[in-house]
């Protein structure tokens, strides 16, 4: 597999993930496999920590219209 594919992947479980969560439905399994992923791709160095970072900012911004640190700061606010 190589890095593109990679990082789709990692999106697509990612968007999985965060759709979930979106919804109240969270899925700790889902969550969890998708994290073992993205540090398997790091440890294996098919993707950099950089680029697992930017994947999972584009899916979440992608999911919910925000970044995770203003999600964050907001939900903090409430």
């Amino acid at each position: 597999m190589n890095k593109q594919k990679y990082l789709q992947s990692c999106y697509q479980q990612l968007v999985q993930v965060f759709e979930l969560a979106s919804q109240h439905k969270k899925d700790d399994k889902q969550k969890c496999r998708t994290e073992g992923f993205m540090h398997a791709g790091k440890a294996l160095s098919v993707i950099s920590h950089n680029e697992a970072v930017a994947v999972m900012e584009q899916a979440h911004f992608d999911v919910f219209g925000e970044s995770i640190s203003d999600r964050r700061g907001r939900k903090a606010s409430l």
